[in-house]
């Protein structure tokens, strides 16, 4: 004959296992922002604007949304802009234009953005040496 465990065993291995994993998942590490989530929050945080993450169809990564008060705003981004190019830098995805952005603003250097906004391409230069109020400038043709 087998024996059984009681129901009062049971329940108490149940709540001891339950304690244990509540404990566990509390302690645990927590999971590293992925690089894509990191810079977008870098160009919301430092520039004002809501980003794509990955290009759709076109290249370049298209401007979702301009904060009001941002500094992209006061630098002349619209709503749909494509940022194509930084410098002499394509712009792929979200945490590259975040890199680049960072380490020209940590060399005190404007960041000069080729953007397109409808059939033109324009320049749009932020940071350290930007003119206030300045409105971005038609690109040259190639």
């Amino acid at each position: 004959m087998k024996r059984r465990l009681p129901g009062w065993m049971l329940l108490l291995i149940a709540a001891i296992i339950f304690v244990g994993i509540m404990i566990w998942t509390r302690v645990a590490p927590e999971k590293q922002d992925d690089s894509l989530s990191v810079g977008a929050r870098y160009l919301s945080d430092r520039l004002g604007l809501e980003m794509a993450t990955t290009p759709s169809g076109a290249s370049g990564l298209v401007v979702n949304r301009v904060r009001p008060g941002g500094l992209g705003e006061w630098a002349g981004f619209h709503q749909g802009d494509r940022i194509v190019a930084v410098g002499d830098r394509s712009i792929w995805h979200v945490y590259g234009l975040a890199n680049v952005v960072s380490e020209r603003f940590s060399m005190g250097i404007p960041a000069v953005f080729l953007v397109a906004r409808g059939s033109e391409y324009l320049q749009i230069m932020v940071g350290p040496g930007a003119q206030p109020g300045a409105r971005p400038q038609r690109a040259p043709s190639p």
